[in-house]
């Protein structure tokens, strides 16, 4: 049994890993498959918590280094 959240955490950074660039709200939730407004809540953790910065003007996020 694996809890849900911290498995999309988790498919949040292989999926940078695999893109190599930045990726907006909407479009990680494309990929992951869930609903914007669960992907925005962990994109805003993932933010405050300093694991993710914003990029330019469209709100792109990427790994923090």
């Amino acid at each position: 049994m694996i809890a849900r959240t911290a498995d999309r955490a988790l498919q949040i950074f292989e999926v940078f890993a695999e893109r190599l660039h930045p990726i907006t709200l909407s479009e990680m939730a494309r990929i992951l498959q869930i609903p914007v407004s669960t992907c925005a809540k962990l994109l805003q953790t993932l933010l405050a918590r300093g694991y993710l910065y914003e990029v330019g003007r469209l709100k792109a996020y990427y790994p923090s280094t």
